[in-house]
Order: structure tokens, then C-alpha cells, then sequence
């Protein structure tokens, strides 16, 4: 959730913020991240929103 989090504040929609974080999850996990443990986080709605601008994060 961490790495989700972080995505959104530095301007990534949710859609791509949750994507990201999950791969990064397996890519430092490897078959330790089974799908379980990241399954459940599902994002409802529109999620090409993004929470904060780049241009406000200052990127």
C-alpha cells in the first residue's frame, strides 16, 4: 500500500498507481507475493483519476 500511495502523490492515476505497485510487489518478492497477500485492492470507478497533479507534487 505504501508503494501505492506513493505513486498517487507523485501524479499517477489510480488505475496506473495500483498496476505499478503490484508488479513492483512480485518484482521484490518473486514467489513470495502470491496473489493473495494483493488481490483483495481493487479500484472501483474511473481510474485514470489522479488524486494529485504533477505540476502540484512539483515534477
Amino acid at each position: 500500500m505504501r508503494e501505492f500511495y506513493r505513486r498517487l502523490a507523485a501524479g499517477a492515476d489510480v488505475g496506473e498507481a495500483l498496476q505499478q505497485a503490484k508488479l513492483r510487489m512480485i518484482e521484490t518478492f518473486g514467489p513470495q507475493a502470491v496473489p493473495r497477500l494483493w488481490s483483495g485492492i481493487v479500484a472501483y470507478g474511473d481510474t485514470t483519476a489522479s488524486l494529485a497533479s504533477p505540476e502540484a507534487t512539483g515534477q
